[in-house]
């Protein structure tokens, strides 16, 4: 891992968990570019640091899914990043990070997961999470779908993550 990781401006993300906005409804798909898969905080921080960013993050949603109010089956929750797209600019910044529970938390990532999630379990899962017909759920995965060709095709995106006062460098991606 290439990286470099300026922990004196660490921010605790218990701060980002006291001023969270829910993420409400209707549950979108995020579609984040190829290149970046595999890319998160977690593999970057040591596992100290990770769990003093993710457990108030998780503590704050009560340790249940923000999507469903679940949790997994093996493990409660999990902590996901959420990111914000400029295309415009080509910059991906970290807005927050949300728990979820597996099952909601493997449908985040259905582009890596794709050998195990197809258009019928997406579909079935945003009619069941948004309460949404076939055809509207439909049109929003195929929406997903064109934003992460659109986002891979891409390979100059600029990493924006300051929320957490932390600028990380990695695999490709600059750090603003």
């Amino acid at each position: 891992m290439a990286g470099r990781i300026d922990m004196s401006a660490h921010v605790e993300l218990a701060l980002l968990a006291a001023e969270r906005t829910p993420i409400g409804r209707p549950v979108l798909l995020q579609p984040i570019p190829k290149s970046a898969w595999g890319l998160n905080l977690r593999r970057v921080f040591t596992p100290t640091e990770w769990d003093r960013l993710r457990k108030p993050v998780m503590a704050a949603a009560g340790n249940c899914c923000e999507y469903c109010g679940g949790i997994g089956q093996f493990h409660p929750v999990e902590c996901h990043e959420w990111w914000a797209f400029d295309e415009s600019t080509g910059t991906v910044s970290l807005r927050r990070l949300i728990t979820l529970c597996p099952d909601c938390h493997a449908m985040q990532h259905f582009g890596f997961h794709r050998d195990l999630i197809g258009p019928p379990e997406l579909e079935d899962y945003l009619i069941g999470m948004n309460g949404w017909t076939r055809p509207v759920a439909e049109a929003s995965w195929r929406t997903a779908i064109r934003d992460w060709e659109r986002r891979t095709a891409r390979t100059d995106w600029v990493l924006d993550t300051s929320v957490i006062g932390v600028q990380i460098i990695e695999g490709g991606w600059r750090a603003c």
